[in-house]
């Protein structure tokens, strides 16, 4: 929620948009948002978190989020490219370059959330958090003359100020739960490969 409310300020202070008092749908958003997203993250992080990371881990603690958020990025390639509905205005390039490195960096910040608890339910929490604050920041509090500078390259769902601070969150996360991260980077170490 933070990196979120962090990005949604940050592209106000520059200039790009403004708060605005929210509309009558708001809290009707916010609820429908606040029952239906914590379904959708569970359904897409028991895949991400659930299953695939601790089964890649074998490679490595690194190696396995890098793989998690490179597949989780090819996963929304087909709703991205062939709909209209997601991540489709501005610049492609530039806007699958963000989606795929953002991916990749809230792949590390859940990843660890997963590894520090040894559940995906952070995870899952996470992902519902960022979803619900970004849909409602950019969609009913701020107003903006420039939309896909807003809420495709600075803000919104992967813009460059949530990239940023997601990967501020990651390394936060990485540092303060090492004590239960570490050991398990030293467990593949020196577990011999399964046949």
């Amino acid at each position: 929620m933070l990196v979120s409310l962090a990005a949604t300020v940050a592209v106000v202070v520059l200039g790009y948009a403004s708060f605005i008092e929210p509309d009558s749908e708001f809290v009707s958003a916010a609820v429908v948002m606040a029952i239906t997203g914590p379904i959708l993250a569970f359904t897409e992080e028991i895949g991400w978190r659930g299953y695939l990371q601790p089964r890649v881990q074998r490679w490595g603690v690194r190696a396995s989020m890098l793989i998690v958020g490179v597949v989780w990025a090819a996963w929304h390639l087909p709703y991205i490219l062939l709909t209209p509905y997601y991540h489709s205005e501005g610049n492609r390039v530039i806007t699958l370059l963000l989606f795929t490195a953002s991916a990749v960096a809230f792949s590390f910040l859940f990843g660890y959330l997963r590894i520090a608890s040894a559940s995906m339910w952070p995870a899952v929490l996470a992902h519902w958090a960022h979803n619900w604050t970004f849909a409602l920041l950019t969609g009913y509090l701020v107003q903006t003359q420039h939309p896909v500078v807003v809420t495709e390259y600075l803000s919104g769902d992967t813009g460059l100020f949530v990239l940023i601070g997601t990967i501020i969150a990651a390394l936060i996360v990485r540092r303060k739960c090492r004590a239960a991260i570490e050991p398990v980077q030293h467990a593949e170490t020196s577990v011999p490969p399964t046949p």
